[in-house]
This record gives structure tokens, C-alpha cells and sequence, in this order.
């Protein structure tokens, strides 16, 4: 899981970026278990959505912005591991 925290119009905007949509499969479950808070968070006022990565990437190649940006996690995992900013409880 990871989460973006921006900060938009002197309010924070997060965003969780999800790996896969819900299905069947067990690792998507996994994946998808909190997915129940964000409706929580969403009713105390709190500006989160829900990404998932194969929306993410589309978008960027739909806009072009995919060859520009030289650290995208989906080419090199290894090398922006230290850039993900991690919240937790």
C-alpha cells in the first residue's frame, strides 16, 4: 500500500495507490483489506481516493507524461524504494 499525502489548496489530499483491484484472488484481498477504511476516512472529512496502479499508468502514458518521468516505481522498484513516504496507524 502507499500513500500519497499532496497538499492542494491549503488542505492535504491523500492517495492510496493500490496494486490491484478486488477479485477472487487472494493476494488482491490482501491487497484490498483496508479498503473499507477510505469510506470511514471519507466521512470524517477526510480527502482520500483510491487509485489503482493500471488507472495510474494509463493515465500518464494518455497524457504523455510516462517517458518523462525517469523514476516511475512500474520501470525501477529498486531505485525508488527510498522515495515512498510511508504512513501508518
Amino acid at each position: 500500500m502507499e500513500i500519497w499525502e499532496i497538499e492542494f489548496k491549503n488542505s492535504v489530499y491523500y492517495i492510496e495507490l493500490k496494486g490491484m483491484r478486488k477479485s477472487e484472488n487472494k493476494f488482491s484481498q490482501l491487497i484490498n483489506s483496508n479498503i473499507e477504511a477510505v469510506e470511514i476516512l471519507k466521512n470524517s472529512n477526510i480527502l482520500i481516493d483510491v487509485i489503482y496502479m493500471t488507472d495510474f499508468y494509463e493515465t500518464l502514458k494518455s497524457t504523455e507524461v510516462y517517458n518523462k518521468i525517469p523514476n516511475l516505481e512500474f520501470r525501477d522498484r529498486k531505485g525508488t524504494k527510498k522515495l515512498i513516504k510511508k504512513h501508518e496507524n
